[in-house]
């Protein structure tokens, strides 16, 4: 009886009430729905040289290790983090992009980056791992484990593999 109890309890959902200072749903909701269909924010010339430095920033990242084929920022990114920065805006109901958004979306990007795709091996940030699940050193260690392989197998003869 115990255990089923717990066992109950762990799947049991008791509604709490909302926190004191918390927004009530309905007026959130309003709050959105409003922000996405009155506000429109335009990037300031700021936040323009902001993104670009940002993106190269990003870029730059992939270069120090001396590891050029490590990708740390695409098009992709400097994309993402611009609609971060939009949406930064239109949560404070602002019609313009501003520096100040800008580098609070850059500190999310980089934050949910070094999170996601960070190289447990080498410990450098590798876009691979959220491109392809697999990271460009683990890519280029396989490649050499299977030219490895077909090395040692191209070393039968009569089908038979010879060790020395």
């Amino acid at each position: 009886r115990r255990l089923a109890k717990h066992l109950v309890s762990m799947y049991f959902k008791e509604v709490k009430a909302a926190p004191k200072g918390a927004i009530p749903m309905d007026v959130l909701t309003d709050y959105i729905s409003y922000a996405r269909m009155h506000i429109q924010p335009k990037l300031t010339e700021e936040a323009a040289e902001e993104l670009v430095d940002a993106y190269v920033g990003m870029r730059q990242i992939g270069q120090n290790g001396g590891r050029r084929n490590v990708v740390t920022a695409t098009t992709r990114q400097l994309e993402s983090l611009i609609r971060l920065a939009e949406a930064l805006a239109k949560m404070h109901f602002s019609e313009e992009v501003t520096r100040d958004n800008v580098r609070e979306a850059t500190r999310l990007m980089n934050v949910a980056t070094q999170s996601a795709a960070t190289d447990p091996v080498t410990g450098l940030i590798d876009m691979d791992l959220i491109t392809t699940g697999q990271s460009a050193g683990d890519r280029k260690r396989l490649g050499e484990l299977g030219d490895a392989i077909k090395d040692i197998l191209s070393g039968k003869k009569g089908g038979v593999l010879r060790i020395d």
